[in-house]
């Protein structure tokens, strides 16, 4: 939580050096470990890129246009997947860490459209259905280079979205459902029982003690939250 690792906001603090985060655990038990980010606020600088061989941010240049941008600075999931498949290409006979964030789902809500890939809803719904797409995309190349059956898939977002409820356009102020309830999923054919929805509230704090749990890596001391893989398979 962030009363432990100090981090209180993004895009201004900084997660401190001593902190041992997942990326650093995997890469120490023999992981090749990459970040692709859709955001300013996970730069490089922030300290979210300890323990990753590739971390590949944004590009900013902060002050285009005569007005500091610096904490709109983002790049389309497509863009995100163009820098990713590459590197999964080239790295798919190895034992590896992936995470992949894409940004796209924030106001304003317009994702990009393209000939041939066929969105659905308006608005904030139709930016999900975008990140879908695109989420798609890298599932098909896991699939096409043989990987989906050794691979642990975890989908996660960090927000929701309050849309006007309880008087909050998008996100950040209020801890109402629509802001805190998300989606988490795992995948590991023949590991993770399938279409299971586990009773009871699971927390974002739990995800990486999940990972290390099922991964049989030795478990990081300094976690806040338990994996819950017992009660995925009782």
């Amino acid at each position: 939580y962030p009363d432990a690792h100090g981090v209180h906001h993004n895009g201004v603090y900084r997660l401190r050096a001593e902190e041992e985060t997942l990326a650093e655990r995997l890469k120490a038990s023999g992981f090749e470990t990459a970040a692709f980010v859709g955001a300013y606020v996970l730069n490089r600088g922030f300290g979210t890129e300890q323990g990753f061989d590739t971390y590949d941010d944004i590009d900013v240049n902060r002050f285009a246009g005569g007005r500091d941008q610096v904490f709109e600075a983002e790049r389309t999931a497509d863009e995100v997947n163009a820098r990713v498949l590459p590197w999964l290409d080239a790295h798919a006979g190895r034992r590896f860490f992936l995470w992949v964030h894409y940004y796209d789902p924030h106001d304003p809500y317009a994702p990009p459209e393209r000939p041939g890939r066929t969105l659905a809803g308006e608005g904030y719904d139709r930016e999900i259905s975008y990140v879908d797409a695109c989420l798609g995309d890298l599932v098909g190349r896991l699939a096409a280079k043989g990987l989906l059956d050794r691979t642990l898939i975890a989908v996660v977002g960090d927000h929701g979205e309050s849309l006007g409820e309880h008087g909050e356009k998008t996100h950040g102020l209020l801890l109402y459902q629509g802001a805190l309830h998300v989606p988490l999923i795992l995948a590991a054919p023949g590991v993770v029982p399938e279409k299971k929805a586990i009773d009871g509230p699971v927390e974002l704090v739990d995800l990486a003690p999940t990972l290390i749990d099922y991964l049989g890596v030795a478990p990081l001391p300094a976690a806040s939250g338990p994996s819950p893989m017992r009660r995925i398979e009782g």
